[in-house]
């Protein structure tokens, strides 16, 4: 690729020569690398958008062809990027590996259906803008997040079902031009039909599916509070810019400010106004997709989507006999000091089998003769004012990495902080059975003593110091567990016929101590959606 000129008059004479001689894939070349120099520059987005809406529509063949070579080219980076999750694992909470995942107790929830609605909070993007407290923009966000008026949690199907719902989806996939489908609509499936929305416009139709549900057509709300570390260039200059900016106004500097439920909300609310199209339901008929002009089906559901349903034709690379391994990597502890890990200094030198499942759709790291499993649970909305109470604790009473206090990127005002602490097989077992969702700490810890639930000391006594703060909003989440995984590399992935292609924790998932996990997952959808900028449409 050649280099982009600097000079802004001479990039642009350069650019429209290429344009009135029609060179349409020099010139996307030329902005998609100026763009790598200046991410969130509007104006050369724009340019870009207009070109792919000038150029002749092409073939798509290449354009898939072009997405399959770029992720087996990118298999490597991106098993070596879950790999590190492993070795924080392996190197500074060893004593709290499972040999068999633990067994979660929690009793089923009340799948009651019912048409009443306790929050009905809603307002527009552009009204968020619009109001300059921070405090009071960010607690807006937040209702929104939890809201279920229609237009946070209804689809665009409503009253349709059999037939008439499948014609319906046949006709949103049967655009002139691009028509993609995505299977999820956490994260990554919105961020990904954000991102091609900004970049392809009318040209791409965009269907999102999704399968949790509160009932069909309509979703549950977004409810994961859960901290990010994502940094202003995540996105690159490629989603609503709205969007970004109320993230950039909510972070520290050098962060974007979100939990995970405010992302979702907040990229959910921009890709309905850009027109992407949603179904809500627990089962959905792929079928429809025999009769579409799509040309994609993103694997978005976080390795949940069943390949081994007759719908899916699939072969993977064979991962048997495989291994990575890490040496010895000195000072390696240092990096985690501020996070209350001060018992370790030079990582050991560790190696992971990798163990495809019988099922072929997941590849478990191994040692020890048994796969990676660390039980734990997190508590959410610590004071930021707890700080150093919190970590003199752990400077003397976490010598096994039992926990990992993480301060949040919040700008101040908002700010919070994140405790994991591991558990036993057994605490997690237990725990699991009285805590089946989000609780405020001084009723978890009632609960805790009045079922006799068996935890570590330590985190009892972590428990009774936040509870004795009088706080409302610092919660204890339902225990999970940290089970790593990659999935096999696809020769062939494919679903009634159409290219599937799995992206975010359909590839691996991270540790959510290491931050391995979303934000490489956002930045690898923005590298993917570039590719198709760049090979989709006659580029002559």
């Amino acid at each position: 690729m050649t280099a982009a000129p600097t000079n802004g008059q001479q990039f642009s004479m350069i650019l429209n020569q290429l344009l009135r001689t029609r060179q349409f894939g020099a010139a996307k070349q030329m902005l998609l690398q100026a763009l790598q120099r200046e991410p969130s520059n509007l104006s050369m987005r724009k340019a870009l958008g207009e070109i792919l809406r000038m150029q002749p529509k092409g073939d798509s063949k290449p354009a898939i062809e072009t997405l399959k070579g770029y992720e087996t080219a990118s298999r490597k980076l991106l098993v070596s990027k879950a790999a590190e999750g492993w070795l924080y694992s392996a190197s500074v909470e060893p004593q709290f590996i499972e040999a068999a995942p633990p067994i979660n107790s929690t009793p089923p929830t009340d799948q009651k259906q019912t048409e009443s609605f306790s929050n009905t909070f809603h307002c527009e993007l552009d009204a968020l803008q619009a109001t300059k407290d921070i405090a009071h923009r960010w607690q807006l966000v937040q209702q929104l997040a939890t809201s279920e008026h229609p237009a946070m949690v209804a689809d665009d199907f409503l009253h349709l079902e059999g037939l008439a719902l499948i014609d319906a989806l046949a006709a949103a996939q049967n655009g002139n031009h691009l028509n993609i489908t995505i299977l999820g609509a956490g994260c990554c499936g919105l961020a990904l039909a954000n991102m091609l929305k900004m970049a392809f416009g009318d040209q791409v139709h965009v269907l999102v599916i999704d399968k949790r549900v509160k009932y069909t057509h309509y979703k549950k709300p977004f409810t994961r509070n859960w901290l990010t570390h994502l940094r202003t260039a995540t996105f690159g200059g490629r989603i609503d810019p709205r969007v970004q900016q109320l993230l950039f106004e909510f972070g520290e500097p050098g962060f974007l400010g979100c939990t995970i439920a405010t992302l979702e909300s907040l990229l959910f609310m921009s890709c309905r106004e850009l027109g992407v199209k949603f179904l809500f339901a627990e089962q959905y008929p792929l079928e429809f997709l025999q009769s579409t002009n799509t040309q994609l089906v993103f694997d978005a559901t976080g390795g949940r989507l069943d390949l081994q349903q007759s719908a899916i034709s699939s072969s993977f690379v064979s991962a048997d006999g495989a291994a990575v391994s890490f040496p010895s990597i000195k000072a390696y502890g240092k990096g985690f000091n501020g996070f209350g890990i001060r018992h370790i200094q030079n990582s050991p030198a560790v190696s992971f089998d990798l163990v495809t499942e019988t099922s072929l759709t997941k590849i478990r790291p191994h040692m020890n003769n048994g796969p990676l499993s660390v039980p734990m649970v997190k508590l959410l909305g610590i004071p930021v004012s707890m700080h150093d109470q919190i970590m003199n604790y752990l400077e003397t009473h976490n010598a096994d990495g039992m926990f990992y206090l993480w301060q949040g990127k919040l700008c101040k005002p908002l700010n919070s902080m994140m405790l994991f602490a591991n558990l036993s097989s057994k605490a997690f077992a237990q725990l699991s059975s009285v805590i089946g969702s989000s609780m405020p700490v001084s009723s978890a810890l009632d609960t805790i003593k009045n079922n006799h639930i068996c935890l570590d000391d330590r985190l009892l006594e972590l428990l009774e110091l936040i509870s004795g703060e009088g706080l409302t909003d610092t919660t204890i989440e339902p225990p999970f567990v940290y089970q790593p995984y990659v999935t096999p590399e696809p020769q062939q992935l494919r679903c009634f016929g159409k290219q599937l292609m799995p992206v975010g924790d359909s590839i691996y998932n991270g540790n959510p101590k290491v931050g391995n996990g979303l934000g490489f997952h956002l930045e690898h959808l923005g590298r993917l959606v570039d590719q198709l900028i760049l090979s989709y449409g006659d580029n002559a």
